[in-house]
């Protein structure tokens, strides 16, 4: 959801019209507003709402200069959705950077967290060996991240 291609749902539109119910062009109000996502996985745009108001209230504002005939006040409305638009893809294209950078730091974090468990558990696996326990024992242990494995022979 970069640049000017923003696409809403129609099923997300729809669930903020309803939040929204005394705002009548909520398409347009959105489409002016940057939005963010709430989870890494899951993609669905949320906005500030006190923005919405207060984009509502300028979009009115536009739409009752034109209904009054002001001169130049339809130009002046998609002017200013042009420069929002534009403003709006450029904070979008901003955060995508530092969305960037966290993915790219979880996945090496994982790896950390991955390599460092690896290293543990070699390290326990050492100390148990050298106490005298059995490496089967110690595998099906409730430490062990190999638990499929029953406990006992007999499965208990």
């Amino acid at each position: 959801m970069t640049g000017n291609n923003r696409v809403l749902s129609t099923s997300a539109l729809t669930k903020v019209a309803k939040q929204f119910p005394e705002i009548d062009d909520i398409k347009t109000v959105l489409q002016l507003l940057p939005s963010g996502t709430y989870t890494y996985w899951k993609r669905t745009p949320f906005y500030y709402i006190p923005a919405i108001y207060e984009m509502a209230t300028t979009v009115e504002d536009f739409e009752n200069r034109a209904l009054a005939r002001v001169p130049r006040a339809t130009e002046d409305f998609e002017e200013y959705k042009t420069f929002q638009k534009a403003k709006v893809a450029e904070m979008l294209e901003a955060a995508s950077i530092y969305r960037t950078w966290l993915e790219t730091r979880r996945k090496r974090l994982r790896s950390m967290d991955a390599e460092l468990t690896r290293k543990w558990e070699g390290v326990f696996t050492s100390k148990l060996l050298a106490l005298g326990h059995d490496l089967d024992d110690i595998k099906r242990s409730y430490w062990s991240f190999d638990r499929k494995q029953p406990l006992t022979e007999d499965g208990k």
